[in-house]
């Protein structure tokens, strides 16, 4: 099949430059091909799409430990915090120094430490996914943080807390199933 080149104005080409003249005839070369009909363009066709399923899958499986990292960093963190205030006992000053005299307890220095960790990885997570898939998944964090603190430090939670616990867990199994990158992140740079 024979491709019409289309004639580009000589004034045209001087303000779109070389690079974008050839994008236009790739263009129009795409255009022009027929749609694939037989068994071996088929065959083609199918190749180019698995890079897009093996790129999917990667992103899967990154978004995947990173959400793990960031609900274990979160509930740990959260847990190591609440442990070490109730040893040192409440902090009720409006000096820094209590504050800053907490952060090389143990416990407290742990905390500190795994939620800044936790913050990396949530900037991370957010990099890359979207808003509204983040902030659902990792919500999970809650419900393991319920179960923390009722095992490791024997708190008492009602009912009417485990059953908002059980809505939460179900909440995130719903979307932990969809795709954690439903738009183009490039779109927002303009």
């Amino acid at each position: 099949m024979a491709l019409r080149r289309r004639q580009v104005p000589l004034p045209l080409v001087d303000l779109l430059g070389e690079r974008k003249r050839s994008e236009a005839m790739e263009e129009e070369k795409i255009q022009a091909q027929p749609p694939a009909v037989n068994a071996s363009s088929m065959e083609n066709s199918r190749d180019e799409r698995t890079p897009q399923s093996t790129e999917s899958q990667r992103l899967l499986w990154k978004t995947t430990i990173v959400c793990v990292i960031v609900v274990g960093t979160n509930v740990i963190g959260n847990y190591a915090l609440a442990r070490g205030l109730r040893h040192i006992g409440g902090i009720e000053s409006w000096s820094p120094v209590p504050y800053i005299e907490a952060f090389v307890h143990f416990w407290i220095a742990v905390g500190v430490i795994l939620m800044v960790i936790w913050l990396i990885a949530r900037l991370l997570l957010l990099s890359w996914a979207d808003l509204s898939y983040v902030l659902l998944v990792t919500s999970f964090s809650y419900v393991l943080t319920a179960v923390a603190g009722a095992v490791g430090l024997h708190e008492v939670v009602s009912w009417v807390h485990w059953l908002g616990i059980c809505l939460i867990t179900l909440g995130v199994a719903l979307v932990a199933r969809t795709s954690p990158h439903t738009t183009d992140h490039l779109e927002y740079e303009k």
